[in-house]
């Protein structure tokens, strides 16, 4: 309960604001790694940014990686050789309430 308390309380988390129809693809399609690295190093451990019309979260800190991969991926992909390399879009984010 707590956790959600604070994650209400966070907000949104900062990011860069990009261009108004495409957000921030330009700069992504640029230099894909210089712009990842950017956002870590100005941003922090938790980021967002838009992509054409979707909203994409970064994670940035490994506790922050490895809680969501907790909560967003099912034990039995986190444990099997057999299971599929990518996986599912987490139901609950961005509420989840691990930042």
């Amino acid at each position: 309960m707590k956790m959600r308390e604070a994650s209400v309380a966070v907000g949104a988390p900062p990011g860069p604001r990009g261009n108004v129809v495409l957000g921030s693809i330009g700069d992504l399609y640029r230099d894909r790694l210089r712009f990842v690295l950017d956002v870590a190093r100005t941003y922090g451990d938790v980021a967002q940014y838009r992509v054409a019309h979707m909203r994409m979260y970064q994670v940035n800190h490994p506790a922050g990686v490895g809680r969501l991969l907790q909560i967003c991926v099912p034990r039995s992909m986190r444990c099997s050789r057999d299971a599929s390399p990518r996986p599912p879009i987490c139901p609950t984010w961005p509420t989840c309430a691990w930042w």
